[in-house]
């Protein structure tokens, strides 16, 4: 027995050679290496490791809320930089750079996973991997380019500045961070966390409703620098101008949505040259988002109903073969359970999940299963654990309704 497993070992160990980029084959090799996937290596954290992990869904939460605030504060607020530091805003602001900059310094201490190398713990390499695109990203988005730029124009002027409206857009270069979220959803699809549909009705609610929050704003914001003239959408609509902020936030996002699904009409869209030029583009993306949308849904629905209308065809074919060869009824009402119990167990039998690993490990997954069945059953007992291993590899699984008979009388076994 112990000569058996100290082959299986060193068989197992082929496969784990090959190099992937993958997760799972990166936990293999380590495995192959006496290491654990979310083992850190002296200074060098395991990006699998639990705790940094939890500091990446962290992260990307914050990226999510800074993605919604952003533009609010685009629209909304007045352009002061970070003066004063007691200010909202200006406290919002030094809470993110800290905790983005955290992330930054913890990035040089994160192996990476390199699709020749493997997972590389050597801090040179850390860093120039970084180096080479991810650092610029995450240090535009962190430094407080917005501030710099209006300090550089002359200081805080608030609402009466358009020159530091204008500026202001320099704050849409943050929603670079929002790589972080797509990463999260990643996440969540590889642990199935939700289902399919649940997760991809998440997904594009999440993105419809952003992509009509960014724009909601950034219609308030071309208004705010007209100066809400006549001549503007907002300035056109006294419940605008009398509105509160928070009323004139839900007015915009309301106008937003009425684009997006299509049911505006063109009274609100041409009051200036401005507006009509930015509502072209909005409506563009619109046209792709709906696509995205429509696509996403149509392909989980489509795959999600597959299996059953793969069943339901079994059943019209075992009903139309019973009819032509008039089968008894208890005879076609047998058939007809066991094609449900093959609708609710095919996809997890032996032959359909084992059929794409290696040889090795799907030894392993039936001994572990069989073996000790096998043991048990009386024509097997006192057989070597070798032979066995191979009645199980060779057997095949046949699964049968409770009180059916497996074996008919003079049957020869």
């Amino acid at each position: 027995m112990n000569t058996q497993d100290s082959d299986d070992e060193q068989a197992l160990k082929q496969p784990l050679r090959a190099k992937s980029s993958s997760i799972l084959a990166t936990e293999r090799l380590l495995a192959a290496k006496g290491l654990n996937a979310t083992q850190s290596k002296g200074r060098i954290l395991s990006p699998h490791n639990k705790y940094y992990k939890q500091w990446c869904l962290g992260a990307a939460a914050l990226a999510m809320l800074m993605a919604v605030i952003d533009p609010i504060h685009l629209a909304f607020a007045a352009a002061d930089g970070l003066y004063p530091y007691n200010d909202f805003w200006a406290v919002v602001e030094y809470i993110v750079m800290i905790t983005f900059a955290t992330d930054m310094a913890l990035k040089f201490f994160v192996a990476y996973n390199d699709p020749k190398l493997g997972m590389v713990y050597e801090p040179k390499l850390i860093a120039l991997n970084y180096f080479r695109f991810w650092f610029w990203v995450d240090l535009v988005t962190t430094l407080p380019i917005e501030s710099i730029a209006i300090a550089g124009a002359g200081g805080n002027q608030g609402y009466n500045d358009e020159e530091c409206l204008l500026l202001g857009l320099i704050r849409w270069i943050n929603l670079a961070r929002l790589y972080r979220v797509a990463g999260f959803f990643e996440h969540l699809d590889r642990k199935m966390v939700l289902g399919q549909v649940a997760l991809t009705l998440l997904r594009t609610t999440s993105l419809l409703f952003f992509v009509a929050h960014c724009m909601g704003c950034l219609f308030y914001f071309i208004a705010r620098v007209e100066g809400f003239s006549d001549n503007s959408w907002a300035g056109a609509e006294e419940i605008m101008v009398e509105a509160e902020p928070w009323e004139r936030y839900f007015l915009s996002l309301y106008f937003s949505f009425v684009i997006l699904t299509g049911f505006g009409d063109n009274i609100f869209y041409d009051k200036n040259a401005v507006e009509s030029f930015f509502v072209i583009g909005y409506l563009l993306i619109c046209v792709l988002l709906n696509a995205y949308i429509l696509g996403s849904i149509t392909t989980v629905m489509v795959s999600d109903d597959e299996r059953s209308n793969t069943y339901r065809e079994r059943v019209e074919a075992l009903n139309a073969f019973a009819e032509q060869k008039e089968l008894p009824e208890t005879l076609k009402e047998l058939m007809r359970e066991h094609l449900e119990l093959l609708h609710h167990t095919e996809a997890t039998s032996d032959e359909l999940i084992l059929h794409r690993y290696p040889p090795t490990l799907r030894k392993k997954v039936l001994r572990h299963l069989y073996l000790d069945i096998f043991r048990k059953c009386y024509p097997f007992r006192g057989c070597k654990t070798r032979f066995l291993e191979e009645v199980i590899g060779m057997a095949h699984m046949e699964i049968f309704n409770p009180e059916v008979e497996v074996v008919l009388e003079g049957d020869v076994v």
